[in-house]
């Protein structure tokens, strides 16, 4: 085989590749914002987590720092709409997190979720 037919077969093969590409392309650049959607991502993470927090209620309302560990299923949710913003919903849930106070008395942390939402405008030249 010669160095002409591979170009050849080359080129033949980006032309499959790219005309479909650049049609999509193109197309997206003529959407106005009306005709744009919204897009959404969620994603779902479980991670293990030891840390020291100071819980204010625990140790007859004297409060203490409570070593915790266990696991923190994470939610989030990302929504893109059409006008360059998006909206992000995040829930943590503890799974199984118990912790052990200075006074040694364990404490555990009920299946109680964490949860919060907002929205961000696109900042003009962002």
């Amino acid at each position: 085989m010669n160095s002409k037919s591979i170009l050849f077969d080359g080129r033949r093969r980006l032309t499959r590749v790219a005309l479909p590409l650049l049609t999509v392309l193109f197309s997206l650049m003529l959407a106005t914002p009306a005709q744009a959607s919204a897009s959404t991502v969620t994603t779902s993470t479980e991670f293990p987590i030891s840390l020291t927090v100071f819980i204010p209620c625990a140790a007859g309302g004297t409060g203490e720092f409570v070593a915790l560990s266990g696991d923190l299923h994470d939610l989030f949710h990302v929504t893109f709409d059409g006008n360059g913003g998006f909206h992000l919903d995040a829930q943590d849930n503890p799974q199984g997190v118990s912790g052990v106070g200075w006074h040694d008395c364990v404490h555990r942390c009920e299946q109680l979720p964490y949860h919060w939402q907002w929205a961000r405008k696109q900042l003009p030249g962002a």
